[in-house]
């Protein structure tokens, strides 16, 4: 596959792993939706923290830098902390996979829709949700919530779904 991919789909087969994603420095839409993907690795520098200067330059072109869209739903993944280094994300799909917390999430302030739907959430923390400001859509539906902290600090929101919920008030 040729480094210069901008778009790459990969729906609907039994990938495992996102090995070989960091080859791709300039792509800006990567769809992984239904497959049995379990951990998102390989496309965020986060872990490469603290290695030398030459490093971080080769480092410096993996895809979380330019990643505009990114769908994962229909997966088994558990920890969406990995995506916090995606700060250029405009749109994260994540939904029907067994994510807690959406820890991670809240200094992707490019981000304009997120869906969540279908995950195993109880609590959505203002601290995450409240750096969200150009956000215009979420979906929160069919999860276990019982708490939104900060939405009212989403000045841009236009849609919110949190049907079949656990929310009291």
């Amino acid at each position: 596959v040729s480094g210069n991919l901008t778009h790459l789909v990969l729906r609907s087969h039994l990938i495992r792993t996102m090995e070989g994603v960091s080859k791709l420095k300039h792509l800006e839409l990567l769809e992984l939706y239904d497959n049995m993907i379990d951990e998102i690795n390989d496309l965020c520098p986060g872990e490469l923290v603290d290695k030398g200067e030459e490093e971080e330059e080769e480092d410096d072109g993996l895809p979380a830098k330019n990643l505009r869209v990114l769908d994962i739903s229909y997966n088994v993944i558990r920890d969406m902390n990995p995506i916090s280094q995606c700060l250029n994300l405009q749109e994260l799909y994540i939904a029907q996979n067994k994510i807690k917390s959406i820890r991670g999430i809240g200094q992707l302030t490019q981000l304009r829709k997120v869906d969540l739907g279908a995950n195993r959430i109880r609590v959505m923390e203002e601290e995450e949700l409240s750096g969200l400001i150009n956000l215009e859509e979420l979906w929160l539906g069919k999860n276990k919530i019982e708490h939104i902290g900060g939405i009212s600090k989403l000045t841009k929101l236009r849609r919110l779904d949190v049907q079949s919920n656990r929310l009291t008030s």
